[in-house]
């Protein structure tokens, strides 16, 4: 089996447990292929180590506690620069402190930038849906609750709650226009 290949693709878990895999005599071999692993790849292997150990500390998906971190700009502005004295700690440790600092910088953000608070994004949305299910309801020529309970069932709306599709970005005119057509589709 050619380890070469595997301490080169996955240097982290490799060099944690060299001891136990190849013993000391095949140490200087082993310590000469950890050499040839780029600082780049090691540093990025333990960001995602950062972010996983944070998901699974806090019990929380991988993907939410990614996406927390890129929000505020943690990894390239906290982790990354300051990887030499971070990859110093235990994990726990360094779960603990990475939350607590990722808890302190959404609060900054938010702060700084109340608009972009889950919390007012929910309001604006809940909002804007309801401005959008009166448009429906004349339209359609039914009661606002049928036409909140119709819009609430539609692919437009999941569509609405999904940023990456861009619906968000237009007034609520051209969503009820989305609606519409998704109900002509239907038929």
């Amino acid at each position: 089996m050619n380890y070469a290949y595997y301490i080169r693709k996955y240097p982290i878990f490799f060099a944690s447990l060299h001891i136990a895999i190849i013993g000391d005599r095949n140490k200087k071999w082993f310590m000469e292929e950890i050499r040839k692993i780029s600082k780049e790849q090691i540093v990025m292997a333990f960001v995602a180590t950062c972010i996983e150990t944070t998901a699974r500390q806090s019990n929380t998906d991988y993907n939410e506690i990614y996406k927390r971190m890129e929000r505020v700009g943690m990894i390239e502005n906290y982790i990354i620069p300051n990887y030499e004295p971070l990859h110093s700690e235990s994990r726990e440790v360094l779960a603990e402190r990475l939350m607590e600092c990722l808890k302190n910088w959404e609060e900054k953000f938010y702060n700084d930038n109340p608009t972009k608070s889950p919390i007012v994004q929910e309001i604006i949305l809940s909002n804007r849906i309801g401005a959008i299910s009166i448009l429906l309801a004349e339209r359609l020529h039914i009661d606002h609750v049928k036409a909140l309970k119709l819009f609430y069932k539609s692919n437009t709306c999941a569509k609405l709650h999904d940023h990456s599709t861009g619906l968000y970005l237009y007034g609520d005119l051209y969503v009820a226009d989305e609606f519409m057509r998704e109900m002509e589709n239907r038929q």
